[in-house]
């Protein structure tokens, strides 16, 4: 077994070449991710999701809804003349993908999609049940108060005639 001496100039040396490489776009072209931006806002009513999709033609974007998940891929094609090449490419191209979670019941035969100036807008209106609703408060009397510990219901004519059982 041979002992290393421990050059800690090595390591920073390895540390500098690998940012160097991390941060260089055409040592990692191949690794380029479709990212898809996207803003995803709630009203009282809705959920609205906006994706920024330049240079993709409407008829290559999909959007899909399934088990409470949002689910959008787009295709963009290679725009470079072919007989030229690329300076610096930060564009992603080829097939764009996003999944997203939906965190309330949406009515599904409402939902619509929208595509204007590289500009997908989904709008996903939520389910009646989702919906915030006010609920009514009543005030308890006297007369409606627990008898024998027990508070009175609705449908309970026992209690309201006074028949309670006691215990």
């Amino acid at each position: 077994m041979s002992i290393v001496r421990w050059d800690p100039f090595r390591d920073l040396e390895d540390v500098q070449r690998s940012f160097s490489r991390l941060m260089d776009p055409r040592s990692h072209a191949d690794l380029r991710v479709g990212i898809m931006p996207v803003d995803v806002y709630e009203t009282s009513t809705e959920v609205v999701v906006r994706a920024d999709l330049p240079g993709v033609q409407a008829d290559d974007i999909q959007v899909q809804h399934h088990d409470g998940q949002l689910f959008i891929r787009a295709t963009r094609a290679d725009s470079l003349p072919a007989d030229a090449t690329w300076l610096l490419h930060q564009a992603p191209e080829g097939e764009l993908t996003r999944g997203l979670t939906i965190g309330v019941p949406v009515d599904l035969a409402a939902v619509h999609a929208t595509y204007d100036a590289g500009v997908l807008e989904v709008r996903l209106p939520k389910s009646e049940h989702a919906r915030p609703r006010a609920i009514p408060v009543r005030a308890v009397t006297p007369s409606s108060r627990a008898v024998g510990g027990r508070r009175p219901s609705d449908g309970d004519d026992a209690a309201r005639s006074g028949d309670a059982p006691t215990q």
